[in-house]
């Protein structure tokens, strides 16, 4: 009888295990197609996130000869977002965006310095920075056509509204008087 009840118990515990078994070849495929596709979905935010971050970089590095540009601009207003996590990069842009207020009258050295520690930072949280060193932040093709025509625009642009605000516009071969906020962009520098 002892033999009896332990074969039963025997097949109950093996009933119980097959039916565990089946349980999980039925699930584990459901949980395992689960789990592959989450891995996925964060595998493609994290490249996402590196393709903005990486979009935004390569774009200020493009326009570091003159930052006003409005391609530039959208990416500095970009950076809070695309970088939210990461500490070096927005206080490195903090710093840099204070330094642009005119009425602190911060140096262009400075500027450009604070501008390339933004840049460095966005290199290393990219893993870029080991490749690049401060020469190739600060290196910039601006050729003088470039620079003159973009001053002409500005000229042209500051006349206009001169014209607009009601005031008789300067001469055609004069230099608009650049004071205060009329001093903004500043007129791009040849390199």
């Amino acid at each position: 009888m002892t033999e009896q009840i332990a074969s039963v118990i025997a097949a109950v515990f093996s009933a119980i295990a097959t039916a565990i078994a089946a349980f999980a070849a039925w699930k584990g495929p459901i949980h395992a197609a689960k789990l592959a596709e989450e891995l996925r979905r964060t595998a493609a935010a994290a490249e996402e996130r590196r393709r903005l971050r990486l979009q935004v970089f390569t774009t200020l590095m493009g326009h570091r000869a003159v930052i006003y540009d409005a391609g530039a601009v959208k990416n500095f207003n970009l950076i809070d977002v695309v970088f939210h996590d990461s500490r070096d990069v927005r206080d490195a842009w903090s710093k840099f965006f204070t330094s642009l207020d005119q009425a602190k009258k911060i140096p262009q050295h400075t500027q450009d310095e604070l501008l390339h520690r933004l840049l460095n930072a966005m290199a290393a949280d990219l893993g870029l920075s080991g490749s690049l060193v401060p020469d190739d932040l600060s290196r910039v093709y601006y050729p003088g056509a470039l620079a003159e025509a973009a001053h002409l625009e500005m000229l042209d642009r500051r006349a206009r509204l001169q014209v607009l605000r009601g005031g008789s516009g300067p001469a055609a071969n004069s230099a608009p008087v650049m004071v205060g906020q009329d001093n903004w962009p500043p007129p791009p520098r040849s390199f």
